[in-house]
């Protein structure tokens, strides 16, 4: 793998962009160009997300503290996050939903407010969402 040199400080102008920061986070997440580290991918959708109220990385950095990854595992946090989020963006309800689907944290499994989540976030034109939604209402091409 080739790995290539970022410029830091264009990141950190006033000029750029947030879902820069977010683009940036799914690069380290997935390991594309750069050395994969889960750490760094949730801190830079952190600061996407604190600095910036970026809502993709917000809920983006909420499903790495549920599933622990590059940061310690708080299922509750992360719910509350993806809650906060999905009333201020429909869209952005899937994870939220899909956590009603599976149950575990400060959630328990309850198929009715998965399929009302997701079907908000499909409305809102969540690609992801209308698909699981799709799954769950049994229309599975």
């Amino acid at each position: 793998m080739t790995r290539l040199s970022f410029p830091w400080s264009l990141l950190r102008s006033s000029s750029t962009s947030p879902r820069c920061w977010g683009l940036l986070a799914g690069l380290y997440e997935r390991g594309e160009g750069v050395r994969r580290n889960l750490t760094k991918a949730h801190d830079l959708y952190a600061e996407a997300c604190v600095l910036y109220h970026h809502a993709v990385s917000c809920v983006n950095m909420a499903r790495m503290v549920y599933e622990g990854r590059g940061v310690d595992q708080d299922r509750d946090r992360a719910l509350i996050m993806w809650r906060d989020w999905c009333s201020r963006e429909p869209p952005l309800c899937t994870q939220w939903g899909l956590a009603y689907e599976k149950g575990g944290g400060v959630v328990e499994r309850n198929a009715a407010q998965a399929v009302m989540l997701l079907d908000l976030a499909c409305r809102g034109g969540d690609a992801e969402g209308c698909s699981h939604l799709a799954c769950l209402n049994g229309n599975v091409p």
